[in-house]
């Protein structure tokens, strides 16, 4: 029958595949448009380093040769990315499509909490709402940026429903979905046990427990496998990223972005707390939240370093989702009137337009900030060709400059280098490593505006010296972020003649610091060469463009 001859009172049945595909496909046109006239995000680059390695035989390391290293947090992220290279797809485009069924995924189980039962007209209008409020979201912003966050968000949403649904004879899912989680990303593992404990609860009072425990057992002994190879491959109890993010200068650095994020999230927060007030199962909806919640609790106590539209708080944002899911539950059960049912539907509706249209525009941002054209963005992509595949590169901006440039590389951070990871960086280290190129932010510890006019800017041993802020010994600080630049410039001092020094004008300031090594396997004229070329409107690429173009010959794959 077609849609126009179908009674009013017979409204037609929408298939509950319907809006995940819409989203999914959206998606997938959103991640094809940001990488034909953009670029990722810094710390995405890091992740997409070890997949290429692995893809093309080099192990899990950071660069061909390299010691194992553990600096890709997303284990299972990046095997999957790592295996559509071998098959030779693009690593952003492939995961672009992961997120993109992470993401219907997520539509699909916000539907199916939101209209359980209904196809027609209110299904349409949810599945509308929904699918605009997830394709502006901050998980879609985030996975757009090059991060797991999508399908992540998709395996935390299937847990919430897990757990609050309570489906029997499907519980054994619960502890499957969580060692899911923590293969996928090392915070997972929080969520994945404390999710299990919880099912065990179920599984108990639905007399499922034996099953059900049969069921966790196995997934603990794959936890346990995988944590036993991890050890042996990498010589280490956790990856790198977690030993540095639990240095901070602050007891709970954690606590202002976890503010900002609700705020940031005001709307969706007020139809939360509304589902949750309303709802007859609040018990349970605060209960099948509480994997989420502890590790919101566990991150207040890391820095958050990198956190692109608030990925950190994913699984909050989740629970958020999930619970303003519902909401039309709630009020139809409190609400009896038809008419004041109606009303409030259409409040919800305006409510939820008015969320996405919040989060549109901070997703508008993120997105012209990837389209942005500053100098990094290209520089070791033409800096590639002047390095010999022996050059000793020491760094702290890991992502895209070391995605593109061949060369040994070693994070002074600790993101990716298990010495500074776990030692922090010294000037001895330096002297050890003896770098032909030295990069490296200035984190607020040196200042070289009022010395520089123009993008860059030479400076003598001495005056690269003396803009470091006073007061400040590489000694005293523990952050890797800020310790990098200070270790470095106490490095140049001792050897003042060794290096020629440039700040390089990075947004509004000369925040980038190299030091090139006067008698290294780079030529201070081919690197000069190559980063103001980087400054010109001629070498503006995108991603896409640039891993196409024919002069990359490719990091992995000599």
């Amino acid at each position: 029958m077609s849609l126009e001859h179908t009674p009013p009172n017979n409204p037609p049945r929408l298939p509950a595949w319907l809006f995940p595909v819409v989203a999914m496909v959206a998606y997938w046109g959103l991640t094809q448009y940001l990488l034909t006239t953009g670029h990722l995000h810094e710390d995405a680059y890091i992740l997409y380093i070890y997949a290429e390695s692995l893809a093309h035989g080099n192990g899990i390391a950071y660069f061909p040769g390299g010691p194992p290293a553990e600096g890709a947090t997303d284990f299972l992220w990046m095997i999957m990315l790592a295996g559509a290279r071998y098959l030779g797809l693009d690593v952003a485009q492939a995961a672009g499509l992961l997120n993109g069924l992470g993401l219907a995924g997520i539509v699909w189980l916000a539907m199916r909490l939101l209209a359980p039962a209904d196809r027609g007209y209110h299904y349409l209008l949810a599945g509308v709402l929904v699918t605009l409020y997830m394709l502006s979201s901050q998980i879609a912003q985030a996975a757009l940026a090059g991060f797991s966050t999508a399908l992540y968000g998709a395996l935390t949403a299937a847990l919430f429903c897990l757990l609050y649904a309570a489906p029997s004879r499907r519980t054994w899912l619960i502890p499957a979905v969580g060692i899911v989680l923590g293969l996928l990303r090392p915070d997972g593992v929080l969520m994945g046990v404390t999710a299990t404990l919880l099912g065990a609860v179920i599984a108990w009072r639905q007399r499922e427990l034996k099953p059900y425990l049969a069921a966790a057992l196995a997934c603990a002994a794959v936890g346990l496998a995988y944590f036993g190879w991890r050890y042996a491959y990498f010589g280490q109890l956790l990856p790198l990223p977690l030993y540095v993010k639990s240095t901070s200068v602050e007891s709970l650095p954690g606590l202002g972005p976890h503010l900002d994020w609700l705020w940031s999230n005001r709307l969706l927060t007020g139809l939360a707390l509304a589902a949750l007030a309303l709802h007859p199962r609040r018990g349970r909806m605060l209960a099948a939240a509480v994997p989420m919640l502890v590790l919101l609790l566990a991150f207040a106590f890391a820095t958050q370093s990198q956190n692109a539209a608030f990925r950190f708080q994913a699984p909050g944002t989740i629970v958020l989702i999930m619970w303003a899911a519902l909401l039309p539950q709630a009020l139809a059960h409190r609400v009896r009137p038809t008419l004041l049912r109606r009303a409030a539907i259409v409040g919800l509706a305006v409510l939820a337009l008015a969320a996405t249209a919040q989060q549109a525009s901070s997703g508008a941002r993120i997105i012209r900030a990837l389209q942005g054209n500053e100098y990094i963005y290209y520089f070791s992509y033409y800096l590639d060709r002047y390095l010999p595949p022996d050059t000793t590169i020491a760094l702290t901006e890991a992502g895209r400059f070391a995605y593109w440039a061949q060369g040994k590389k070693y994070d002074l951070v600790g993101l990716n280098t298990a010495h500074t990871a776990r030692h922090k960086v010294s000037p001895g280290y330096l002297q050890r490593l003896d770098p032909d190129l030295i990069f490296t932010h200035t984190a607020g510890m040196a200042h070289y505006d009022s010395m520089c006019q123009q993008d860059i800017c030479e400076l003598t041993p001495a005056r690269a010296l003396a803009g470091k802020r006073h007061g400040a010994h590489w000694q005293d600080v523990n952050y890797g972020v800020s310790r990098a630049p200070l270790a470095v410039l106490a490095h140049l001092e001792q050897h003042p003649d060794a290096y020629r020094v440039f700040a390089v004008r990075y947004y509004a300031g000369h925040d980038h610091l190299y030091l090139v090594k006067r008698s290294g396997r780079l030529a201070v004229d081919d690197f000069l060469r190559a980063l103001g070329h980087s400054f010109t409107p001629e070498a503006r690429r995108s991603y896409l463009d640039m891993k196409h173009t024919a002069d990359f010959r490719g990091v992995f794959t000599r």
